[in-house]
């Protein structure tokens, strides 16, 4: 008698676990504050969210970021005279705007070498003793009044909690704020000067709002992860025939399957309904990408390495703006010989355990998902 099953099983060919930690401050992405608002910048995506808090119940709302803001070293902003300034600042100067849409600068030099190429900057409010910028590089800090002052007020060694796992620094009122990467999650730490040894306080956690923006935050948590697998697309197949004669030949099943193939809308809608974008953005991407802002900080971070959450994977594809179901007739008559097997496949990417794209389907001629990772670029 002809011996045949069916293996009943998701089988999984290649997962990427990504780790639940912030991408730290680098070139053209950073967090300042200005008056009472926080600035998030993302020049890798070209947008900016605002909120007047890290963990606040109103929305923060995202803005298109101009192309002149892109790629600074750094941004912090401060009043100059009687106008508050957004500052981005360059390898040798720093360029003040009065707002970030508007292309119109000043260009200053920076004149210290200290104030050069800093890993990180952030000013304090001026009605903290007068306005300070904090320059912080190679475990130092330097206290300067302007960018192109030839010398520091103060100079400092930082303590041992701001050496390392720090995302980003910005300071509102007396209080100066750290964001950094625990085995908890993103938390942000307070202090009043950069010489106390230990922070003021824990502050808070980002609220989902805010962790979704940053980079690497829609894994950053306990837990948190990306996964890429091949997945059976029917419980039927892998089919094989375990006969050993292997002149023997059986019918796989026939079913009819309802996939989905392209981004799933569902899981980026659930993003953007906590943002508040701005018409204009919303305008704009309509007409570039048909991408909403959730999409393209979506594909931003699967495009990330497993160090922030991310599975390197390039997802340049049309199905960024489309959500198709189809319907697939699977095994097409095929005759399944004496000790071989056949599976149809479909590559996904989940995040945290929520499908967010997927691929075509797959064919292959044995109980085995296909070689090597699903490609995600242009699927149709």
């Amino acid at each position: 008698m002809t011996k045949f099953f069916s293996v009943a099983l998701l089988f999984l060919s290649f997962t990427v676990v990504g780790q639940s930690k912030l991408k730290p401050h680098y070139k053209g992405y950073d967090i300042f504050a200005l008056k009472e608002s926080i600035y998030i910048v993302r020049s890798d995506i070209g947008l900016f969210l605002k909120t007047k808090s890290m963990n606040g119940k109103a929305k923060p709302t995202i803005f298109s970021l101009n192309e002149a803001f892109a790629n600074g070293n750094g941004y912090i902003g401060y009043k100059s005279g009687d106008d508050w300034v957004r500052c981005v600042i360059q390898k040798n100067s720093y360029v003040t705007y009065k707002n970030l849409t508007n292309m119109k600068g000043k260009r200053r030099d920076i004149v210290s070498s200290l104030a050069k190429n800093g890993d990180h900057y952030f000013a304090k409010d001026p009605k903290d003793k007068g306005q300070s910028i904090y320059v912080i590089k190679d475990g130092q800090y330097h206290i300067f009044k302007r960018l192109s002052d030839a010398k520091p007020r103060k100079s400092g060694t930082l303590p041992s909690y701001l050496k390392k796992n720090v995302v980003a620094y910005w300071a509102k009122r007396k209080y100066i704020y750290i964001l950094k990467n625990t085995k908890y999650g993103p938390i942000v730490y307070r202090t009043t000067a950069l010489k106390n040894p230990k922070p003021s306080s824990i502050e808070i956690a980002p609220n989902k709002a805010v962790r979704d923006f940053l980079i690497g935050g829609l894994t950053a948590k306990n837990g948190g992860s990306t996964s890429v697998v091949w997945k059976s697309v029917s419980n039927a197949f892998p089919f094989c025939n375990r006969s050993k004669n292997k002149n023997s030949s059986v019918a796989a099943p026939k079913l009819t399957e309802s996939i989905t193939v392209g981004f799933n809308k569902e899981y980026t809608s659930s993003i953007e309904h906590n943002w508040s974008v701005s018409l204009t953005l919303g305008a704009e991407m309509e007409k570039k990408t048909k991408a909403g802002v959730a999409e393209v900080v979506t594909k931003a971070h699967i495009e990330l390495t497993t160090q922030y959450g991310g599975a390197s994977i390039k997802t340049d594809s049309k199905q960024w703006s489309t959500e198709n179901t189809t319907t697939v007739q699977l095994d097409e008559g095929k005759k399944v010989k004496g000790g071989k097997c056949i599976g149809y496949w479909q590559g996904q990417i989940s995040i945290d355990g929520k499908l967010v794209m997927t691929t075509g389907i797959h064919f292959t001629d044995n109980n085995r998902p296909p070689k090597g990772k699903p490609k995600f670029y242009q699927v149709k």
